[in-house]
C-alpha cells in the first residue's frame, strides 16, 4: 500500500472541496492514470475534465503512465490557457 498527497488547484480544488487530500492506494504499481481514475470515480465532476488535467509528481510534470511511489506528492492542475 502506498500513501500519496494530492494537491488541487483552480476548479479541481473547488470540486474536491479542499486543497489537499492524502489518499492510500493498495494497487502496486500505481500510476498517475490510476490516481486520476480514482479521483474521477470519487469526484464525478472531475471526470468530464480528467483527460485535460495536468499532473506534476514531486514538482515535475509527468505522463499518465508515470509510476507513483509511497510518499509522492501529486499536484492536479487544469490546463493553462491565455490570450
Amino acid at each position: 500500500m502506498i500513501s500519496v498527497t494530492i494537491k488541487f488547484f483552480a476548479y479541481a480544488r473547488d470540486v474536491v472541496g479542499r486543497p489537499v487530500l492524502v489518499q492510500a492506494f493498495e494497487q502496486e504499481p500505481c500510476t498517475v492514470a490510476d490516481v486520476l481514475a480514482w479521483l474521477a470515480g470519487s469526484y464525478p465532476a472531475l471526470a468530464a475534465h480528467a483527460d485535460r488535467l495536468l499532473v506534476a509528481r514531486n514538482l515535475k510534470y509527468v505522463s499518465r503512465e508515470a509510476v507513483v511511489a509511497d510518499g509522492d506528492e501529486l499536484v492536479i492542475l487544469p490546463p493553462v490557457g491565455g490570450g
